[in-house]
């Protein structure tokens, strides 16, 4: 991509509003993610941060607002559709499934299979998984799952990542 070249956001929500009953979760909520950024939602309790996450991932329905996918309108009505553009949650429960690494859990529901033997392609899900920090600590280790384990001091609030495709 040329320097002088426009970014242009994967993911865009504008004024998106939402309200359950009497109660305003999200109000004018504006948000951008472009390719290779990393947000963190920060804010008390009640100030929309799961709302807005329900909303991404096709939980909750918008009431007024706009949602683009790679500058194009679009309407996510179910989290299966989510996950069809490449979006997901994958929330921090270590009771939830614990004896899971954290490849395993990213690719919860969703495990690449080899068409011949239908098992599952699990170099895929480590490779798709790795940041080049921990695929350097996964061949000191040998691929060791154990190098992928959650501590289980890491309990706290839900951890969101939005993994979205870039092609």
């Amino acid at each position: 991509m040329a320097n002088n070249a426009r970014r242009e956001p994967i993911l865009k929500l504008a004024n998106i509003h939402k309200a359950f009953g009497g109660v305003q979760a999200l109000a004018g909520v504006d948000f951008e993610l472009y390719p290779g950024e990393i947000h963190a939602l920060v804010g008390e309790n009640g100030a929309g941060k799961s709302t807005m996450v329900k909303v991404i991932t096709g939980v909750h329905q918008i009431d007024e607002g706009e949602i683009l996918f790679r500058d194009e309108p679009v309407s996510i009505p179910n989290p299966q559709y989510a996950q069809r553009l490449g979006i997901a949650a994958i929330y921090q429960e270590a009771t939830v499934f614990p004896d899971l690494d954290i490849a395993e859990s990213n690719f919860t529901g969703r495990h690449p299979v080899w068409l011949v033997t239908q098992s599952v392609a699990w170099r895929h899900v480590y490779k798709e998984t790795a940041t080049p920090t921990s695929t350097k600590r996964m061949r000191a280790r040998k691929r060791s799952p154990q190098s992928w384990q959650i501590p289980s001091s890491s309990r706290g609030p839900p951890v969101w990542t939005f993994p979205v495709r870039s092609s």
